[in-house]
């Protein structure tokens, strides 16, 4: 039998328990991928993983390479999108014709654009899902197009390509340097924006980039925390009394995120000054007698002594082991007997394999 057929059953029977949980649950929205329990989120992930897997069975060596090359071309059309500001000249229901797309984004930005090569690059993104085109001569939101009128997503695709981008493109000299190195300020990011300041740091030094990225992670922490939510028995310690340390918790997004789902622990939000100024604005009326925040520099040494959990939410993977070391060696002062240093990272498995779509508890 073919590697085909097992995995075509594993798709039908996941599929089949999936649909059966849409139509008695959520049958006209995709609330479901969020509201599923913990069983139905890792048949969700276990049948992208299928799918993906019987993808590349179905491609030849040579298109599945094909796939990655061309990914440069699916983020230049977003860059484009991106700096056009398309997705806010774009009405959220209905369509509008392109000459009136492209009036409108001159007359606002004063700048000059082209009716046909617009064409091309929305063209483009259709075939990715991003745009439609209702009609001929009309472009209107898709699904994936109408999320980037979210401010948060927006600033999230900005980031990703105007900060991260270009680092990565600068990966293989940071690669090729005479020495390795492990230090904050010595990394593609510097050499991309040409400074010698860690990246934090350097945003601190231009203050609406600084805004954007902090803004773009809190969205991007807050597509991951349902996961977060499930990689830790956070009911057990839902009591009166009970105090979690955010360290390097930014907005506090995660924070947030948890107090909704529970009722007695207190939070306590740790970031640089500007940055938990920002959260504190943020954050919900309701929650304000359970997350506080505070500045700290999670080099220096933990000032909130006793607390029960110090949770270091994607925060690890930003530093090399020096400093891995050096943000652990902070936190031992404050320790209590019994307390918990938790960590939530991705994380390869110690041998690497091609795993598609998949995240689980580790």
């Amino acid at each position: 039998m073919s590697e085909l057929h097992p995995l075509a059953w594993s798709v039908y029977d996941i599929a089949d328990q999936i649909d059966r949980f849409k139509e008695s649950t959520y049958p006209e929205n995709q609330h479901w991928i969020k509201e599923g329990d913990e069983g139905l989120e890792k048949a969700r992930l276990t049948l992208l993983g299928d799918l993906e897997a019987m993808k590349r069975q179905l491609q030849s060596p040579e298109e599945a390479l094909s796939d990655i090359m061309y990914f440069p071309a699916d983020l230049a059309s977003l860059l484009i999108i991106h700096d056009l500001n398309l997705p806010q000249l774009i009405p959220p229901s209905g369509s509008i014709s392109y000459d009136d797309l492209v009036m409108s984004h001159n007359t606002q930005t004063g700048t000059c654009v082209e009716e046909d090569p617009l064409r091309r690059i929305i063209s483009y993104a259709i075939t990715k899902g991003i745009f439609r085109e209702p009609e001929r001569g009309r472009v209107a939101h898709s699904e994936l197009s109408l999320l980037l009128r979210d401010s948060g997503l927006f600033e999230l695709l900005g980031v990703s390509l105007q900060e991260l981008l270009p680092a990565l493109l600068r990966l293989p000299d940071a690669f090729t340097s005479p020495r390795e190195s492990i230090e904050p300020n010595e990394t593609a990011y510097n050499i991309a924006h040409g400074t010698d300041l860690p990246m934090y740091r350097f945003l601190q030094q231009h203050p609406e980039r600084a805004k954007r990225f902090g803004r773009a992670m809190s969205h991007g922490r807050h597509v991951d925390n349902h996961f977060l939510q499930q990689s830790f028995a956070w009911a057990k310690y839902d009591s009166p009394g009970m105090t979690i340390v955010d360290v390097g918790g930014g907005h506090g997004n995660a924070a947030a995120f948890l107090a909704s789902s529970t009722k007695h622990m207190r939070f306590i939000v740790q970031d640089l000054d500007h940055i938990v100024a920002a959260g504190k604005a943020m954050l919900p009326a309701e929650l304000r007698s359970r997350v506080d925040f505070t500045a700290h520099d999670f080099f220096d040494e933990q000032p909130v002594k006793g607390a029960d959990v110090y949770l270091l939410a994607r925060i690890m993977l930003n530093w090399s082991e020096k400093y891995c070391l050096k943000i652990l060696r902070a936190l031992v002062p404050a320790l209590k007997v019994g307390a918990k240093i938790l960590f939530y990272e991705h994380v390869f498995d110690a041998t690497a394999e091609y795993r598609g779509n998949h995240k689980e508890k580790w």
